[in-house]
């Protein structure tokens, strides 16, 4: 048998099959890349709102005191929960911001800082 210039039929479905599964192997780094985009988009903006209402609290003139609620950010609603706690120094309080996703308990941000009492 004589082999002429060129590819056989099984070279040829060999090689298709190879390129499948390299696009296969792109297309699903594509989609957990896309994936982890909007991970991090969610937790930059729970950051965003962590900071926002934890910066309310400290420029406030009165003591703040602990709370939650809902806090708006780029059309997402975030539960915040706030915590005002002592510290071996009496003239220093320890204020903590936890934000979480609209639908979820899991926590996004987790922000504190530290106020003097009173003003």
């Amino acid at each position: 048998m004589r082999r002429d210039d060129g590819f056989t039929l099984i070279e040829m479905m060999v090689a298709l099959a190879i390129l499948a599964l390299a696009g296969l192997a792109v297309l699903n780094m594509m989609q957990a890349s896309t994936r982890n985009a909007a991970a991090v988009e969610t937790r930059s903006l729970a950051m965003l709102a962590a900071e926002n209402l934890l910066n309310e609290q400290v420029l406030s003139p009165q003591t703040p005191q602990g709370g939650n609620g809902l806090y708006e950010l780029a059309g997402i609603a975030y539960a915040w929960d706030f915590r005002v706690e002592d510290t071996t120094d009496q003239d220093l309080l320890r204020l903590v911001i936890v934000v979480r996703g609209p639908d979820s308990d899991q926590i996004l941000a987790e922000v504190e800082t530290y106020r003097r009492r009173g003003r």
